[in-house]
């Protein structure tokens, strides 16, 4: 019978000895012997980067659910996020810093954004790429997955594409239906702000007052009643 370190030092060299560098089957290798953090030294040849970004999907797969939630795991996502970014695959970057569970609470004019499902060749030197409402649906929901048992709330960059919905919803005749969206979005800025108020958070007020303020626009241009208070 193996103890623990010789079964992980025995999956370890079984990784790097009879299996492709870079691949999903080895980055499962090593995340079963615990030794995720080496999968950034498996992706520095040319071999093993081509084949990570080649079946980046599947890499960060395996990494979210067999490297567990460890500053290792994020870590090494935000390695391969980089490799990607570097590639031009934004929305490949996107996935591994949602998996890391990192970029999309900064507040930051450098930070980039781009929707799950949106054409990244049309987004190039722009802050954030939005091509339609199931693209912020879907990155909402793929946000809302990581999120659900610690923060209640969407992402703070995401909450520009939420009013997105309510857009949809008036060309849509459901004036009712966007205004509970409004309201769901406010409520979230306000939340922001209460708990703003005890941590410390990576976004400023001038963002949540930015946000109010296309808010009142919104509902202005398209008729959707106020709901009230506001941050």
């Amino acid at each position: 019978t193996l103890d623990r370190e010789s079964y992980r030092s025995t999956l370890e060299e079984y990784a790097f000895s009879s299996l492709v560098d870079g691949s999903p089957l080895q980055t499962l290798f090593l995340s079963l012997a615990d030794r995720v953090q080496d999968f950034k030294g498996a992706v520095r040849g040319p071999h093993g980067a081509k084949e990570a970004r080649q079946h980046w999907n599947s890499t960060v797969a395996t990494l979210v659910s067999c490297g567990g939630d460890t500053a290792r795991t994020k870590e090494t996502l935000e390695s391969l996020a980089e490799a990607l970014r570097t590639e031009g695959n934004i929305p490949g970057a996107h996935v591994c810093h949602i998996g890391a569970r990192r970029m999309l609470e900064r507040d930051d004019p450098a930070s980039k954004i781009v929707l799950l499902g949106a054409d990244h060749r049309s987004s190039k030197g722009r802050r954030t790429g939005f091509s339609s409402a199931a693209c912020a649906f879907l990155t909402l929901m793929f946000d809302g997955s990581f999120k659900a048992k610690t923060d209640p709330v969407v992402s703070a960059s995401l909450l520009p594409f939420m009013f997105s919905f309510a857009v949809s919803l008036v060309d849509n005749g459901e004036l009712d239906m966007a205004s509970s969206y409004c309201d769901l979005t406010l409520s979230t800025m306000q939340a922001y702000e209460s708990a703003q108020k005890g941590m410390n958070l990576r976004y400023s007020r001038a963002f949540l007052l930015q946000l109010q303020e296309f808010d009142t626009r919104l509902r202005k241009k398209h008729g959707i009643k106020e709901r009230g208070s506001g941050i």
